[in-house]
């Protein structure tokens, strides 16, 4: 039993530890393919220096075309990606349900061995101190022979299910309930993982899906067209000065 129990547990482990490898590497594979599937179409996208007057309403358009589909192609990916993951996530609560259950029920069944040996103490100390006070009283009558006798049997009862009691609780019930804890444990993080990955791999989605659609409502805003620079923000130094670079005055 110890045996097929192990194999059980190390299959469980192995199962889990797939999901969560293949989990992170099919979030690594997609973000890196997705950077290469972009790069020609955000090359494509450039143009030249100007604004939409300067370069044209036809090319303001192209650009806008493409803005479209680079944001229309990241929600797609974003579904897919969360969907994914979810269903992930929903095969792994589904295989932790049949382990947590008997981890629950073997937990009640020491609850309630141990409710029942702490009863079956208080007895036996009751009935020890009467046993002793009928030793310490009785001159050997019958009855009082009796009344020895029939404690000291349910005596033998008790201290025998007590044994009973503390065999099944330390033997089995607790090195069950902390493997079975081990493995419920293990699901959860896996879990916990996966939600931390598909979070943070939202918040970067959703933050350039919301920068493509503010450059899309910028172009596709029909006041002011001369003042739209096609280009994303690009980073101007100040132009330094001889003072600047040598330190002197002139």
């Amino acid at each position: 039993m110890k045996k097929s129990q192990a194999i059980l547990e190390v299959t469980v482990v192995f199962v889990v530890g797939l999901f969560l490898f293949f989990g992170i590497m099919g979030m690594w594979m997609w973000g890196d393919n997705q950077i290469a599937k972009r790069q020609p179409e955000y090359n494509q996208s450039r143009v030249d220096a100007g604004t939409l007057k300067s370069s044209g309403s036809a090319q303001g358009g192209f650009v806008l075309e493409k803005l479209i589909e680079q944001r229309d192609d990241l929600e797609a990916q974003l579904v897919s990606m969360r969907a994914s993951i979810e269903d992930s996530m929903a095969k792994l609560e589904a295989s932790k349900a049949p382990w947590k259950d008997e981890l629950l029920r073997y937990k009640a069944e020491k609850a309630f061995l141990e409710t029942e040996r702490s009863n079956l103490e208080a007895e036996r100390d009751s009935l020890e101190h009467q046993l002793a006070e009928l030793q310490r009283t009785c001159w050997g009558g019958d009855d009082c022979q009796d009344r020895i006798q029939a404690i000291q049997a349910r005596l033998g009862v008790i201290r025998a299910r007590i044994i009973e009691i503390n065999d099944r609780i330390n033997n089995f019930l607790i090195p069950e309930i902390d493997r079975l804890q081990k493995i419920v444990d293990q699901i959860d993080a896996t879990i916990a993982n996966l939600e931390s990955e598909l979070e943070e791999t939202t918040v970067d989605l959703e933050e350039r899906i919301s920068e493509l659609n503010g450059l899309i409502a910028e172009l596709e805003d029909p006041e002011d067209p001369e003042a739209k620079d096609l280009y994303w923000p690009v980073y101007e130094p100040d132009k330094l000065t001889e003072e600047d670079v040598f330190g002197v005055q002139k």
